[in-house]
């Protein structure tokens, strides 16, 4: 084999910037081939180390940039969330640099994805938002749509319906105007978990239906675990367990079948969310350690807080007091550092309901004041009927003499 001369510098840079190129073509060729496919999860390193090299060349980034979107899927799945949001950080800065907005825009909707996943919700709110002003100054509809969308998701889960039905209304507009089959999944998934908070069963179960089937129709596993996950919780909360099971059990088989680690804990909370509710409690505190041990493994603080919080409303149903008031605590206090006032405000009120069941009124009493600040400083389309429980509260307390005190359990 013929030796390269490179006895100057210019000669040096240039046969390094041609290796990291083939470097980064070879991987992508790998990421293409779907047989190969399986084998990346091992050659995660030797990736991350191309595309660090790749996003500092200039002539590299189209290369390095591409093979950071198509890589991002996977490596999102198995967890890797704080490797990642470098790598990403460092690919919007190359593309700041090379003036590439539309590249800045795509990678700024993936980061702000992450962060959300990781709980991470303030950040989540400022990087939607960044996402839409950057699409519209591009006219980007496609990402200013999923932009929408997935803010519109965040705010289902915060509370704040109003403004999610509007925003996933309007992403669900532009998606079929651009006939986008998957933002279109997406959306209607979105509002089939809004509908479904709102007891608006008939319509939640209408849009769920329909992101299952357009998933289905383009064979997205991915996308059709998410929409089995939201149809299995909305049979729970009907009281039709079999059916609920059902579905979370195949979202179980699609998400270890696709490699989705990190949602394993969602699908454990959810199938123990549906044994509750059927008062099966062995089973159900057993899937909320599953969902718990998996949070943890992933550093997800929503998923950990979420999960704790339901394995202290089980071991209130099994009797276990004090166990149930340990669990109960810790979930508000993830919660509080979250700053997710709707969680705070359910937490506090199961652990009220702990409280006067063990007989113990004048620490429940001591809970209303920060429940009653902040249902009224609350701003979250759900608070309405806060008003009539806490109510109820005050009333349940009154009937009973502020020192009274009996033994725990």
């Amino acid at each position: 084999m013929e030796s390269i001369p490179l006895n100057t510098s210019h000669k040096r840079k240039t046969f390094f910037a041609q290796t990291v190129l083939n470097n980064l073509n070879y991987w992508q060729s790998r990421l293409n081939d779907r047989q190969a496919a399986p084998a990346l999860n091992q050659a995660r390193d030797s990736i991350i180390r191309a595309l660090t090299f790749g996003l500092d060349i200039q002539d590299a980034w189209g290369q390095a940039y591409k093979l950071t979107l198509d890589f991002s899927p996977l490596i999102e799945r198995q967890g890797y969330w704080a490797t990642w949001e470098r790598v990403l950080k460092k690919a919007i800065a190359s593309a700041r640099q090379v003036k590439d907005t539309g590249a800045e825009t795509e990678l700024t909707l993936l980061l702000t994805r992450l962060r959300f996943q990781q709980g991470r919700f303030k950040e989540t709110v400022s990087g939607y938002r960044q996402v839409i002003r950057l699409a519209r100054r591009n006219g980007d509809q496609r990402n200013e749509a999923r932009a929408c969308s997935n803010l519109g998701y965040y705010y289902i889960e915060q509370g704040y319906w109003q403004r999610a039905e509007v925003l996933c209304c309007y992403a669900l507009k532009l998606f079929k105007a651009m006939a986008d089959d998957h933002g279109r999944a997406h959306t209607e998934n979105h509002l089939g978990v809004l509908y479904r908070k709102q007891r608006l069963l008939n319509q939640a179960y209408y849009h769920l239906k329909n992101a299952c089937a357009v998933w289905q129709t383009m064979g997205d596993e991915y996308g059709l675990m998410y929409g089995f996950i939201n149809l299995g919780t909305t049979y729970s909360t009907e009281g039709q367990f079999r059916q609920a099971l059902s579905y979370l059990h195949k979202a179980l088989d699609l998400a270890k079948s696709i490699g989705a680690e990190t949602f394993l804990g969602t699908i454990y909370l959810s199938i123990g969310y549906a044994y509750r509710l059927n008062n099966n409690l062995t089973k159900a505190e057993e899937y909320a350690i599953k969902a718990t041990s998996n949070f943890h493994r992933f550093s997800n603080q929503a998923g950990l807080a979420q999960a704790k919080g339901n394995l202290g409303i089980i071991y209130f149903h099994q009797g276990n007091l004090t166990k149930a008031i340990s669990y109960l605590n810790e979930s508000l206090e993830m919660w509080a550092e979250s700053k997710n006032e709707g969680k705070q405000i359910e937490t506090l009120m199961e652990i009220i309901k702990c409280e006067q069941v063990r007989g113990n009124y004048r620490q429940s009493a001591a809970q209303l004041p920060k429940l009653d600040a902040l249902i009224n400083r609350g701003q979250t389309d759900q608070y309405h009927y806060l008003q009539e429980r806490l109510t109820q509260f005050r009333r349940s307390l009154a009937e009973y003499p502020p020192t009274r005190q009996t033994t725990e359990n």
